[in-house]
């Protein structure tokens, strides 16, 4: 009998120790989602209901290095951190990790020096899925997301209209970065006053995949990413042969695939999402009806050597030119070399 005891009071005063995983309710909870984000622990989530939160000083929200979940229970477009054009929106700068998740916003109107929509300290690196970071400003670069020695995984996510008045990066200026990964993507019209209006990445690796990165400022939007076959690059005119199902036609199979997936909103990319818009919706299908019937043997660019590229081949067209095919629908950036303009 004194064993059971003791093995109750042993238990007892264990559980007495152990914090459990608890949800955090904006603006029920805490009217501000620093205050939730002040009283969360590891392991928290922090549920924000539909509306627009801004806050003071340097930034809206400062995740603090904590490993919780802050996620938007309605649609990005309904669940706004607005920095007021007055500071940045969102700042990680203690280390998280990827278990630091942040899901589901509209992050806008952000104003700071540099990642004014977002910012990741070095050796930041949270996972930062389903959001919008639109119309941020900052006075060097990086005006919708700047990154530091980051291991960040960004899916699903759009980068419009951001506007970087440094020289590089409108979109995302992306700094040593040893393993940032981006994937169903949308980086589309930022600007920066000089070339790379889009992606700028200086040293390391950064790797993106089913990704557009489109209509930015500048000759050359993006710079020094690693770049899947499925990323297309150029205007945001809609370029798509309309073949969703990969047999050469756009037929009636390809309508039904399209009609499948209506409603599909981002705000990443999505493979019927043929003006890059976010959304899978009637200017999509208009679109298919008016190439309905076309041959659809894929052409790209190709990337024949440093600093030549052709567009509109077809992938044996580019073997001919000994070069490198970008894929389907893809448009001409830079091709890489150290010498090239």
């Amino acid at each position: 009998m004194q064993f059971i005891c003791t093995s109750i009071i042993t238990g007892t005063l264990l559980l007495a120790g152990t914090s459990f995983a608890g949800t955090i309710n904006v603006p029920s909870d805490h009217a501000l989602i620093q205050d939730a984000i002040n009283a969360a622990e590891n392991g928290d989530s922090i549920l924000v209901q539909p509306g627009t939160y801004t806050g003071t000083g340097e930034q809206v929200v400062h995740m603090w290095g904590k490993s919780i979940t802050l996620i938007a229970a309605g649609s990005p477009e309904s669940t706004v951190i607005d920095g007021e054009g007055q500071r940045r929106c969102i700042t990680c700068s203690n280390s998280e990790g990827m278990d630091t998740r942040i899901s589901g916003f509209t992050i806008t109107n952000g104003n700071a020096n540099s990642g004014a929509g977002i910012y990741l300290g070095w050796a930041s690196s949270p996972t930062i899925e389903n959001c919008i970071v639109a119309d941020n400003i900052a006075s060097s670069g990086g005006a919708g997301l700047e990154a530091s020695g980051s291991n960040s995984v960004i899916r699903n996510c759009m980068f419009i209209n951001n506007t970087s008045h440094g020289y590089y990066g409108g979109g995302l200026r992306l700094l040593g970065v040893p393993g940032f990964l981006m994937y169903d993507c949308i980086i589309r019209d930022n600007t920066a006053p000089a070339n790379y209006g889009g992606v700028f990445v200086d040293n390391y690796f950064c790797g993106m995949t089913n990704s557009v990165i489109c209509g930015n400022s500048g000759p050359s939007q993006m710079y020094g990413a690693d770049l899947n076959e499925t990323v297309l690059l150029g205007e945001c005119e809609i370029n798509h042969s309309g073949d969703l199902d990969g047999d050469f036609v756009v037929d009636v199979n390809d309508v039904l695939q399209l009609i499948e997936v209506w409603g599909s909103s981002g705000p990443g990319f999505h493979v019927a999402d043929f003006d890059y818009d976010g959304d899978v919706g009637i200017n999509d299908l208009l679109y298919i009806i008016s190439v309905y019937g076309a041959n659809a043997t894929p052409t790209g660019a190709c990337c024949v050597d440093e600093c030549w590229c052709k567009e509109g081949l077809t992938e044996s067209d580019c073997d001919s030119w000994n070069g490198t095919w970008w894929g389907p629908d893809t448009q001409c950036g830079w091709c890489g070399g150290e010498e090239c303009p």
